[in-house]
């Protein structure tokens, strides 16, 4: 036998517009979990254009799309097609960047110099010069751009 849980419905839209208004939008995200599917009307007047644009405004990223696909599993038949647009445009932009993120990603040392690396450490360099009247090998410092390894989980 489940156990009927009283929910304090005004604290949960009282701490929905709060976290709307700090950006805190990992805890809309579990806010809009615990607002039982009754409240869509409520959320869809009240809440669910601001909550829209602020979505669209965030960086694209996971976070996003899970706020915009929870919104556009409680958003009515109007409001649902242009969330579900928005959407798939944000999935397909982070599935690009994911799969072309992986040749791109490089560290930046800073070393001695050696043929073949181009862009000088002037300030390094210059540090290593006082006191030289010349300007030797040893002294020049350079930056090398170091591939890193990458690992994905899906």
């Amino acid at each position: 036998m489940k156990k009927k849980v009283a929910i304090d419905i005004n604290g949960l839209l009282k701490k929905l517009n709060n976290a709307m208004d700090l950006g805190q939008f990992t805890d809309i995200v579990t806010l809009l979990y615990r607002i039982p599917p009754a409240l869509n009307d409520v959320l869809n007047e009240e809440y669910f254009d601001e909550l829209i644009t602020k979505a669209i405004d965030l960086d694209t990223g996971f976070l996003q799309v899970k706020l915009l696909s929870m919104i556009m599993e409680r958003a009515d038949v109007a409001k649902k097609l242009s969330i579900r647009r928005i959407l798939l445009q944000k999935i397909l932009f982070l599935s690009q960047k994911i799969a072309a993120g992986a040749s791109g990603i490089t560290k930046t040392v800073v070393t001695e110099y050696r043929p073949g690396l181009d862009e000088l450490d002037v300030d390094r360099t210059l540090e290593a010069q006082i006191g030289s009247p010349v300007l030797d090998y040893e002294n020049i410092y350079c930056h090398e751009k170091i591939k890193l390894k990458s690992s994905y989980v899906l």
